[in-house]
């Protein structure tokens, strides 16, 4: 099965296995509750929210991710699968609301593997 449906920055962010990722949309509405005690929702929209947590990440891959991830300034070019069972791929713009923090694992072929590589999206533009 291909588990390649993630491109960030055109760089295919491969094999993300289950709960490795989160996309859903997220509520912009806004409630207010007046003087009389009414409740009111200001309808704004929606953003999509996408989180990574790659997990173990290899030096290569590490070096080509973090390439993609802080060029040409802060936003980013994201195309993913929506969790609607769509086939249609989702491209928007997105900023990078929490990088990565990786931690070292360990050692393979004298170079360093690591772990904990997460990081979080956010749409730039809402959606009514």
């Amino acid at each position: 099965m291909n588990k390649n449906f993630l491109i960030i920055n055109n760089v295919l962010i491969p094999d993300l296995l289950e709960n490795a990722i989160s996309i859903y949309k997220k509520d912009l509405d806004q409630y207010i509750r007046m003087i009389g005690g009414n409740l009111v929702c200001e309808e704004v929209g929606y953003v999509w929210m996408i989180e990574v947590n790659r997990g173990e990440i290899d030096a290569d891959t590490l070096r080509t991710l973090d390439a993609a991830l802080y060029k040409n300034g802060k936003e980013l070019t994201i195309a993913f699968l929506p969790p609607d069972g769509s086939t249609n791929m989702i491209v928007s713009q997105f900023f990078m609301t929490e990088g990565p923090k990786p931690s070292l694992k360990s050692w393979v072929n004298e170079l360093p593997e690591w772990s904990g590589y997460t990081m979080t999206f956010e749409e730039v533009d809402a959606h009514d």
